[in-house]
């Protein structure tokens, strides 16, 4: 639509990622306050987490890449979807509730790796509103409606499209490398060495984010094997997140969350356990 009105100058592209990334901002201020209306610090600690969020040096490359507003819009739409889910389960209405699941929508068109949030956005009703299990499954129910809307979408558009045509291409697929005259897959071995030094990458950079990079390339990060003292290091980050995660389960500890919430989409987890690409 953006290219439609104002062509190829990009102006307009930067320019609406800004704008988008502020407004994420905005709702992840109104949803952390939201979950801890109840803290006299409650405003406090929004304010500083969402301040930290926005300022935060790994997320330059999402927004000044104009072919990631996709990710901005993903994590937008799913951030109102999680709104309106408290704003239903605090309030008992249910308009706010049907709408999270028109959100859902709107994530998962947006990029559908935010298919993911049907496990992340109930979730808040687990670990900040101790929901049973009986009404955490009843909230999921428009987040299911509207991640089903779009897979029913997906087929009618992609149904009769050939996948192997596509993850052939190693923009589509990363966990590909050439034999001197074609694109061949890597073996399971590689490409799990190569998620799990990916996330070991992540993981780096959101503690320190240096080096940087605004590169669209897909094998910006070169394949692994378990030799590779990252991909060691994504296992054992993996193994003890998997457990801390299970752990803050069944504890419902609010620490948890922060543990589990990493891997859904969005500008702080792009590409995470997907691809090669790595943009901090």
């Amino acid at each position: 639509m953006i290219y439609a009105l104002a062509g190829p100058n990009p102006l307009p592209f930067h320019l609406f990622n800004i704008l988008a990334y502020g407004i994420t901002g905005l709702i992840l201020y109104r949803i952390i306050s939201t979950i801890f209306h109840k803290l006299g610090s409650g405003n406090a600690l929004a304010l500083l987490i969402t301040a930290l969020f926005l300022a935060h040096p790994v997320h330059t490359e999402v927004v000044a890449n104009i072919k990631s507003a996709d990710e901005i819009l993903a994590l937008l739409f799913g951030l109102s979807a999680m709104l309106c889910l408290l704003t239903a389960y605090d309030t008992g209405k249910r308009f706010p509730l049907w709408l999270s699941g028109v959100f859902m929508l709107l994530a998962c068109l947006s990029k559908e790796s935010a298919i993911t949030f049907l496990i992340t956005i109930p979730l808040v009703l687990w670990f900040f509103r101790k929901a049973s299990l009986r009404w955490t499954g009843f909230y999921t129910i428009p987040l299911v409606l509207g991640a089903a809307v779009f897979l029913m979408l997906r087929e009618s558009a992609l149904g009769g499209l050939a996948a192997g045509t596509m993850m052939s291409d190693p923009l589509n697929n990363p966990f590909l490398q050439w034999d001197g005259q074609v694109w061949i897959p890597c073996s399971m071995l590689v490409k799990a060495a190569t998620i799990l030094y990916t996330f070991w990458k992540y993981v780096w950079l959101i503690i320190i984010p240096f080096p940087l990079t605004h590169d669209y390339y897909p094998f910006h990060i070169a394949l692994q094997s378990f030799s590779s003292p990252g991909a060691i290091g994504g296992l054992t980050l993996f193994v003890a997140f998997l457990l801390i995660g299970i752990f803050s389960l069944l504890k419902k500890t609010i620490e948890g969350y922060g543990i589990l919430f990493p891997a859904h989409p969005g500008p702080h987890s792009k590409c995470a356990f997907s691809g090669r690409h790595l943009y901090g």
